[in-house]
């Protein structure tokens, strides 16, 4: 009796498929576009209440760029860790979201408070009109799909159910 230990089955697929690649490709540029629509409306508010813009500012918009940024060039490049960088990505996304703009960084340390400038105070506080409500609520569900999809793919991957 001569049992071979090593065989697989052929539909165990570990690889994200055009399918996947596509979806977190989309899913990153619409977060994208979502994160230069809220810079747009902070530009809006800046002109409307004459608040100004610290330089600091510069350097959190940047880092809030990267995880989405790095999401695309992973589906992109058609690597293996996609998945887990959407996931990554969209938690990051999320968390930063509703850190500064729900709860407030001065909530969290005074080290924001200059860093920041007017935007270190929850939404509520600011009197945030609808359009900017909106705004981070499509931020915020962006990041939720994201964070959705990537899990999916990520546990399909990781147990070889992953249908391409």
């Amino acid at each position: 009796m001569n049992h071979v230990l090593d065989e697989t089955p052929t539909n165990l697929n570990y690889q994200l498929g055009n399918k996947q690649f596509r979806l977190l490709k989309i899913i990153s540029i619409i977060s994208l576009l979502f994160m230069l629509w809220h810079d747009l409306d902070h530009l809006r508010v800046v002109m409307h209440r004459s608040y100004s813009i610290v330089p600091q500012q510069f350097v959190t918009v940047f880092i809030a760029y990267v995880p989405a940024i790095a999401a695309f060039y992973m589906a992109y490049k058609r690597s293996a860790y996609a998945a887990l960088t959407g996931l990554i990505a969209g938690i990051l996304l999320l968390m930063g979201f509703f850190l500064l703009h729900i709860i407030g960084t001065s909530a969290i340390s005074p080290i924001f408070d200059s860093f920041l400038g007017a935007w270190k105070v929850p939404f509520a506080a600011l009197h945030s009109d609808l359009f900017s409500w909106l705004n981070l609520i499509a931020n915020m569900v962006s990041s939720v799909v994201m964070i959705m999809l990537s899990f999916h793919f990520l546990a399909a991957q990781l147990t070889g159910r992953l249908k391409v």
